[in-house]
């Protein structure tokens, strides 16, 4: 007589095995987002600006390394990307993901002249940046 336990192990095998994957690629997409950032010398966060009537995340340039190939093209810290093309961090690091020397084109706003408008469009006026890929 099979315990059930005995009847749910293959069940319970895929799961297990399923858990494993997810977390594996989870943990590849991680590690090929940390190779752009440090291949270009910066990082991002998403702050939640909650300013009403909207709720905005907007996806910010965060600690930008001097002499890499943000600082480089300008950017500063707390700078606002604003890419129609680019609606999240995953997004950004497949733009990005160029053979050295490709000009990537980008656009931000400086964070001390953002307005917290639900119009992206009257966000403020964004500023075209050239990033050389290294």
């Amino acid at each position: 007589m099979k315990t059930i336990i005995e009847d749910k192990l293959p069940e319970i095998a895929w799961s297990i095995i399923l858990i494993a994957l997810i977390l594996c690629v989870g943990y590849l997409v991680s590690h090929h987002q940390n190779a752009i950032e440090k291949r270009y010398g910066f990082c991002t966060m998403t702050p939640d600006l909650q300013w009403t009537p909207c709720h905005i995340e907007p996806l910010m340039i965060r600690c930008v390394k001097q002499g890499g190939a943000f600082g480089n093209a300008g950017f500063k810290d707390r700078d606002i990307l604003v890419l129609p093309q680019v609606h999240s961090v995953t997004a950004l690091y497949k733009l990005l993901d160029q053979p050295k020397g490709t000009i990537i084109e980008l656009n931000a706003i400086p964070y001390d002249q953002f307005k917290p408008d639900c119009d992206p469009d009257k966000r403020g006026k964004s500023l075209k940046r050239f990033v050389v890929a290294p």
